[in-house]
């Protein structure tokens, strides 16, 4: 049960191996993609028992759409080049709207 996973630095463009159907990640508690090259993060990403996620330092990542996080409380994006915070009407959770819990939110230097 992989409960932390590392995958700074890697040069990571794609990230849709991280969502599939059948959720791989269901039990990960940790996500750190920092320093990649990494566009955007899939839509309605899911991870019902994540509490942290870094992904500081991914130049080209303009938008934030999170899906069902319920337990997500840090999420550090600073330095990605964020316009806004996910708005697209076809999602089933708007930016961080399926992330009741995040207490930290870190978009310095965007």
């Amino acid at each position: 049960m992989l409960e932390v996973l590392e995958l700074g630095k890697n040069y990571i463009s794609d990230t849709d191996a991280l969502q599939s159907s059948v959720n791989k990640f269901a039990h990960l508690q940790e996500l750190y993609i920092y320093m990649n090259e990494i566009r955007s993060l899939p839509k309605n990403l899911k991870f019902p028992q994540i509490k942290s996620i870094n992904a500081n330092r991914n130049m080209d990542l303009p938008e934030i759409n999170l899906g069902f996080c319920p337990m997500l409380e840090s999420l550090t994006v600073s330095y990605c080049a964020i316009q806004k915070l996910g708005q697209n009407e076809d999602l089933e959770f708007k930016g961080l709207s399926g992330c009741p819990n995040l207490q930290l939110l870190d978009l310095s230097f965007n």
